[in-house]
């Protein structure tokens, strides 16, 4: 019979291509659930800033400055982040130790620890205000930028599109409140486009689980 020694330059555990793989798996879940999260906040920043855009030019007409302004709205947006990490901290990290460890009790092992760091909260704070700041930066700029005449006399949020006109068949079989919804998105090209990239995300991720 014949014996085999495996000799490595550094110590591997017998199982380490199983922890990447699931480390691997976790990391993607969070990187698509991440892109979700932002695409879904640039398409409801949107919403708002399409209804708040004669408020703007009300706002510069009065006196007020393109800077001042998009400084308040990202102000108000990085409060709502800040808002809802708090929610959700908790829940995050207990559901990130319950992951931890199934995943030590499916592979026979201990964890070195059981609570999670104190920097560890603040960074998802920080990435909870940061991230929707910096993804609907553009857009507030490009809203608050716009000149007083052009801001007061928007009209988008309640004409349709070509691509509203379009495709408005597609909603015929649908409940009213079907229709609205499905209408309201396909007013603007780019919310349309954001949604369906969210919808194309969260699908592809679901096949590639399976």
């Amino acid at each position: 019979d014949a014996r085999v020694i495996e000799a490595h330059d550094r110590p591997r555990h017998p199982h380490q291509f199983q922890f990447d793989a699931v480390l691997a798996l976790v990391a993607g879940i969070g990187v698509v659930a991440f892109a979700m999260c932002a695409v879904l906040t640039v398409n409801l920043v949107d919403s708002i800033m399409v209804a708040e855009q004669r408020a703007i030019g009300v706002m510069k007409a009065v006196g007020g400055r393109s800077g001042q302004i998009a400084r308040d709205y990202l102000i108000a947006i990085g409060l709502l982040g800040l808002t809802a990490s708090l929610i959700s901290l908790k829940l995050a990290l207990a559901w990130g130790q319950g992951l931890a460890r199934g995943v030590a009790l499916f592979f026979n092992i201990d964890l070195a620890g059981r609570h999670s760091p104190i920097w560890l909260s603040v960074l998802v704070l920080g990435v909870g205000v940061a991230a929707p700041v910096l993804a609907c930066g553009v857009g507030v700029l490009r809203a608050t930028g716009k000149p007083v005449r052009e801001a007061l006399a928007r009209g988008q949020a309640s004409t349709d599109s070509r691509l509203t006109d379009g495709l408005a068949w597609l909603f015929t079989p649908l409940p009213l409140l079907a229709r609205m919804a499905g209408r309201t998105v396909l007013r603007s090209g780019r919310r349309a486009l954001l949604s369906g990239l969210a919808l194309a995300i969260g699908l592809t991720f679901f096949m590639t689980a399976l």
